[in-house]
């Protein structure tokens, strides 16, 4: 998989379609941390939660803490090959 380019141009603020570009993007740079192989996330009636999302705000979930600082380091990492930090 090749690294997405770095955007060099954008869109206003106030545009219609920011949103959306926003959440494509996000959806984008949490593949990386829903994916991974660590067995993370908590069990609440047999689903497996890793992350809950609104607008601007990822929350990150794991019943122990090397599988959380997993997830944090992983979503690092892919926020950063976006060009978002």
């Amino acid at each position: 998989m090749s690294l997405p380019r770095r955007a060099e141009i954008g869109n206003r603020q106030s545009d219609a379609i920011s949103p959306l570009l926003f959440i494509s993007l996000l959806e984008r740079v949490m593949e990386a941390t829903e994916c991974n192989r660590t067995p993370s996330g908590i069990n609440v009636h047999g689903t497996v939660i890793k992350d809950l999302r609104f607008a601007g705000d990822v929350n990150l979930m794991s019943e122990r803490e090397r599988h959380l600082q997993t997830l944090v380091d992983q979503l690092y990492t892919s926020s950063k090959n976006f060009g978002q930090l």
